[in-house]
Protein backbone atom coordinates (compact mmCIF):
# COMPACT_ATOMS: atom_id res chain seq x y z
CA UNK A 1 0.00 0.00 0.00
CA UNK A 2 1.16 3.24 -0.78
CA UNK A 3 1.82 5.57 1.56
CA UNK A 4 -0.14 9.69 1.02
CA UNK A 5 3.18 11.57 0.19
CA UNK A 6 3.66 8.18 -2.58
CA UNK A 7 0.52 8.30 -4.09
CA UNK A 8 0.66 12.39 -4.30
CA UNK A 9 4.11 12.31 -5.80
CA UNK A 10 3.12 9.32 -8.50
CA UNK A 11 -0.19 11.08 -9.37
CA UNK A 12 2.04 14.34 -10.21
CA UNK A 13 4.34 12.36 -12.20
CA UNK A 14 1.29 10.77 -14.29
CA UNK A 15 0.56 14.17 -15.32
CA UNK A 16 -1.98 15.62 -12.65
CA UNK A 17 -0.57 19.04 -10.78
CA UNK A 18 -1.35 19.62 -7.17
CA UNK A 19 -3.21 22.91 -7.54
CA UNK A 20 -4.58 22.47 -3.87
CA UNK A 21 -3.21 20.56 -0.91
CA UNK A 22 -5.15 22.07 1.58
CA UNK A 23 -8.05 19.79 0.39
CA UNK A 24 -5.27 16.45 1.45
CA UNK A 25 -5.53 17.37 4.81
CA UNK A 26 -6.98 14.68 6.82
CA UNK A 27 -7.08 12.26 3.34
CA UNK A 28 -6.45 8.28 4.16
CA UNK A 29 -3.19 6.95 1.96
CA UNK A 30 -5.58 4.77 0.00
CA UNK A 31 -4.83 6.36 -3.66
CA UNK A 32 -8.69 7.01 -4.64
CA UNK A 33 -9.41 9.31 -1.27
CA UNK A 34 -6.34 11.33 -2.58
CA UNK A 35 -7.08 11.37 -6.12
CA UNK A 36 -10.67 12.54 -5.18
CA UNK A 37 -9.89 15.11 -2.79
CA UNK A 38 -12.01 17.85 -2.74
CA UNK A 39 -12.43 20.91 0.04
CA UNK A 40 -14.02 23.96 -0.50
CA UNK A 41 -11.53 25.20 -2.75
CA UNK A 42 -11.52 22.55 -5.05
CA UNK A 43 -9.87 19.27 -6.14
CA UNK A 44 -6.70 18.83 -4.84
CA UNK A 45 -5.66 17.90 -8.53
CA UNK A 46 -6.32 19.26 -11.55
CA UNK A 47 -8.06 17.27 -14.58
CA UNK A 48 -10.41 15.52 -11.72
CA UNK A 49 -14.18 15.50 -11.15
CA UNK A 50 -15.93 13.14 -8.66
CA UNK A 51 -19.73 13.13 -8.70
CA UNK A 52 -22.86 11.24 -6.90
CA UNK A 53 -25.44 11.03 -10.06
CA UNK A 54 -28.38 11.71 -6.60
CA UNK A 55 -27.22 15.20 -6.30
CA UNK A 56 -29.95 17.31 -7.71
CA UNK A 57 -30.76 19.43 -4.04
CA UNK A 58 -31.04 22.86 -5.35
CA UNK A 59 -31.60 25.05 -7.83
CA UNK A 60 -28.16 25.75 -9.16
CA UNK A 61 -27.29 22.07 -9.46
CA UNK A 62 -26.76 21.69 -13.32
CA UNK A 63 -25.32 25.15 -13.42
CA UNK A 64 -22.56 23.85 -10.37
CA UNK A 65 -21.94 20.98 -12.02
CA UNK A 66 -21.54 22.66 -15.83
CA UNK A 67 -18.74 25.16 -13.62
CA UNK A 68 -17.11 22.03 -11.99
CA UNK A 69 -16.66 20.48 -15.88
CA UNK A 70 -15.23 23.74 -17.27
CA UNK A 71 -13.12 23.75 -13.76
CA UNK A 72 -11.99 20.33 -13.99
CA UNK A 73 -10.94 20.74 -18.13
CA UNK A 74 -9.35 23.65 -18.07
CA UNK A 75 -12.03 25.59 -20.37
CA UNK A 76 -13.20 28.28 -17.17
CA UNK A 77 -12.63 30.99 -19.95
CA UNK A 78 -14.13 29.42 -22.58
CA UNK A 79 -17.52 28.97 -20.61
CA UNK A 80 -19.77 31.98 -20.37
CA UNK A 81 -23.86 33.13 -20.18
CA UNK A 82 -24.60 30.17 -17.36
CA UNK A 83 -27.55 30.33 -15.93
CA UNK A 84 -30.12 27.49 -15.29
CA UNK A 85 -33.42 26.78 -13.21
CA UNK A 86 -34.37 23.74 -11.54
CA UNK A 87 -37.29 22.78 -10.33
CA UNK A 88 -37.70 19.46 -8.69
CA UNK A 89 -39.91 17.57 -9.66
CA UNK A 90 -40.78 20.10 -12.58
CA UNK A 91 -40.00 21.68 -15.22
CA UNK A 92 -36.34 22.89 -15.60
CA UNK A 93 -33.59 24.36 -18.18
CA UNK A 94 -29.91 24.87 -18.53
CA UNK A 95 -28.53 27.21 -20.48
CA UNK A 96 -24.42 28.01 -21.19
CA UNK A 97 -22.09 29.20 -23.53
CA UNK A 98 -18.98 26.78 -24.50
CA UNK A 99 -16.50 28.18 -27.13
CA UNK A 100 -18.79 30.59 -28.39
CA UNK A 101 -21.50 27.31 -28.78
CA UNK A 102 -24.72 28.25 -27.11
CA UNK A 103 -26.23 25.02 -25.38
CA UNK A 104 -29.82 25.02 -24.07
CA UNK A 105 -31.65 22.13 -22.63
CA UNK A 106 -35.33 22.14 -21.46
CA UNK A 107 -35.99 19.19 -19.18
CA UNK A 108 -38.33 17.72 -16.51
CA UNK A 109 -36.70 16.94 -13.35
CA UNK A 110 -37.89 13.86 -11.60
CA UNK A 111 -36.44 13.36 -7.80
CA UNK A 112 -32.60 14.24 -6.99
CA UNK A 113 -30.86 12.48 -9.65
CA UNK A 114 -29.04 13.66 -12.61
CA UNK A 115 -31.36 13.84 -15.90
CA UNK A 116 -29.31 11.09 -17.68
CA UNK A 117 -29.83 12.91 -21.45
CA UNK A 118 -29.14 16.29 -19.98
CA UNK A 119 -25.74 14.91 -17.53
CA UNK A 120 -25.02 13.27 -21.39
CA UNK A 121 -24.94 16.39 -23.14
CA UNK A 122 -22.87 18.17 -20.48
CA UNK A 123 -19.95 15.33 -20.63
CA UNK A 124 -19.63 15.29 -24.56
CA UNK A 125 -19.49 19.20 -24.31
CA UNK A 126 -16.25 18.81 -22.21
CA UNK A 127 -14.97 14.97 -22.93
CA UNK A 128 -11.88 16.31 -24.98
CA UNK A 129 -8.50 17.53 -23.58
CA UNK A 130 -6.12 18.27 -25.97
CA UNK A 131 -3.39 15.57 -25.32
CA UNK A 132 -5.02 14.46 -22.59
CA UNK A 133 -7.55 11.05 -22.39
CA UNK A 134 -10.93 11.06 -20.71
CA UNK A 135 -11.08 8.09 -18.35
CA UNK A 136 -13.85 6.78 -16.06
CA UNK A 137 -13.76 5.18 -12.45
CA UNK A 138 -17.33 3.93 -11.17
CA UNK A 139 -18.11 4.07 -7.89
CA UNK A 140 -21.74 2.77 -8.14
CA UNK A 141 -23.71 6.00 -7.47
CA UNK A 142 -21.91 7.68 -10.23
CA UNK A 143 -18.06 8.32 -10.32
CA UNK A 144 -14.98 9.95 -11.31
CA UNK A 145 -13.55 11.35 -14.69
CA UNK A 146 -10.37 12.05 -15.22
CA UNK A 147 -8.25 13.22 -18.04
CA UNK A 148 -4.78 11.83 -18.11
CA UNK A 149 -1.70 12.59 -20.94
CA UNK A 150 -1.97 10.08 -23.46
CA UNK A 151 1.22 8.71 -22.48
CA UNK A 152 0.69 7.70 -19.47
CA UNK A 153 -2.88 6.07 -19.45
CA UNK A 154 -0.91 2.80 -18.72
CA UNK A 155 0.35 3.46 -15.79
CA UNK A 156 -2.83 5.63 -14.32
CA UNK A 157 -4.16 1.95 -14.86
CA UNK A 158 -1.94 0.15 -12.90
CA UNK A 159 -2.68 2.47 -9.94
CA UNK A 160 -6.48 2.31 -10.51
CA UNK A 161 -7.28 -0.91 -12.77
CA UNK A 162 -11.02 -0.20 -12.36
CA UNK A 163 -10.13 2.74 -15.36
CA UNK A 164 -12.06 2.83 -18.46
CA UNK A 165 -12.37 4.64 -21.67
CA UNK A 166 -15.08 7.54 -20.69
Amino acid sequence: MSTHAQTVAHLQHLGFTLRNPAALEGIDDDPWDVLTAWDEGGYAFDHVLSYDAEMVEDDDAYTAWVAEWAEATGRTAELTHLAGHTELDGNSWLEYTLAGTVRRTDFVQEGDWLVPEVADAIIEDFRRVPGRTMLYLDNGQGGVFVWVPAEQVTAFAALFPEAEPA
